[in-house]
């Protein structure tokens, strides 16, 4: 065999063992407008929850960070319907292994001009690389966030 084809061989390789995993923010709810602890997103309830959210994408096979995001922030709603761009592009793409169990964290804080922002939710998703698009929601609290995941190249 030549060396060429050798080196062909060894990048079709790489091709097919890299997948590119999408996941996109779809949706966003708090209908009781309550933190994770249960009190009330703003003092005696007076209005909604000012959310932003951190999405962080870990390779599950060696733990090792993918990317961090973070969106802007929405004042005073109970939901958001997430569009193409929320402080980064969404669907964010993840470049990892075919077949990687990737682990999906999105941390839901209310954004607060006084004090420390507060902890809506932890909402936490694993999607494998290469599998069929899967809808979540998962629950933290009385706050639901749902998620679409996709593989588009592996």
């Amino acid at each position: 065999m030549s060396p060429m084809w050798i080196v062909f061989a060894a990048l079709a390789v790489l091709a097919i063992s890299q997948a590119d995993v999408t996941i996109k923010l779809e949706k966003y709810d708090n209908p009781a407008d309550r933190l994770q602890d249960g009190t009330n997103c703003e003092p005696f309830g007076i209005s909604k929850c000012d959310p932003y959210f951190i999405l962080t994408v870990r390779n599950s096979f060696n733990t090792s960070l993918v990317s961090t995001y973070t969106s802007t922030h929405t004042d005073d709603v109970s939901s958001v319907d997430f569009g193409s761009f929320i402080g980064f592009l969404n669907p964010v793409t993840a470049k990892v292994p075919n077949g990687t169990v990737v682990d999906i964290t999105i941390v839901a804080m209310d954004d607060d001009p006084i004090g420390e922002h507060e902890l809506i939710g932890t909402f936490n998703y694993f999607y494998v690389a290469g599998q069929t698009p899967k809808r979540e929601s998962r629950v933290s609290g009385t706050s639901t966030v749902t998620v679409l995941f996709n593989t588009t190249r592996f």
